[in-house]
């Protein structure tokens, strides 16, 4: 920042020796500082490891001149309840980063499993990937069986996937999607960290809520 290649800083619940280093910019007038108290979300409250952290504390530093960042970022945060790379994108064009940097970032963000939410997976066969190419792997196959299992993974988690890829008999490839933030927290109401089921019916509403294009992971050997 203090070269003026970043523009602006967040942080949440800061590091006490971090904020110090930056506050020292802040008493020489090279940076503007501003503090804000966010209360936590109710639908937060049961899965805290600290009962009584009520609310986070936000902290941002701008380059002097570039104040008008920080209620910009605040307005991007709020308004962002569906984030997706738009959104990120902003938020690093907000952070001063230049086009290709963001760009990087994305590309990087979507071989991880996308900006924002948690990754999912489920198994496909063939009929089912093949309607997906053909609708440029914008949804998943509304059709086959009964019901879907889904899970969960961290992207190193490569041995897992194909374990699960293997169970399934019938499928030819893994699958990954992200969820708009409500059908997302309708799905990890009962079961926060998963397996889950769903049902053929639910397809429809499920690719209604998709964040961004499906991916497929990994592909069955055919030999």
């Amino acid at each position: 920042m203090l070269e003026g290649r970043k523009k602006l800083a967040r942080f949440t619940n800061i590091d006490p020796g971090t904020e110090a280093a930056f506050d020292r910019w802040v008493d020489k007038g090279a940076l503007q500082k501003e503090v804000f108290l966010e209360p936590v979300p109710e639908s937060f409250k049961p899965y805290l490891i600290d009962p009584n952290h009520t609310a986070d504390r936000e902290v941002y530093y701008a380059l002097k001149g570039q104040e008008w960042r920080i209620p910009a970022m605040r307005l991007l945060w709020k308004e962002g309840l569906g984030w997706n790379e738009h959104f990120e994108r902003l938020e690093g064009a907000l952070f001063g980063y230049e086009s290709w940097q963001n760009d990087w970032w994305i590309a990087h963000c979507n071989e991880r499993g996308g900006t924002g939410g948690i990754a999912l997976f489920c198994t496909v066969d063939a009929e089912g990937l093949r309607w997906m190419e053909l609708a440029g792997f914008r949804a998943l196959p509304p059709f086959g069986r009964a019901e879907i299992p889904v899970r969960s993974f961290h992207p190193d988690e490569e041995t897992a996937m194909a374990l699960f890829l293997a169970e399934d008999e019938d499928a030819v490839a893994l699958a990954r999607f992200k969820l708009l933030p409500k059908r997302q927290q309708k799905m990890l109401e009962d079961n926060s960290n998963g397996p889950w089921q769903i049902t053929r019916e639910q397809i429809p509403e499920i690719n209604r809520h998709l964040k961004r294009q499906v991916d497929i992971l990994l592909r069955r050997s055919k030999t």
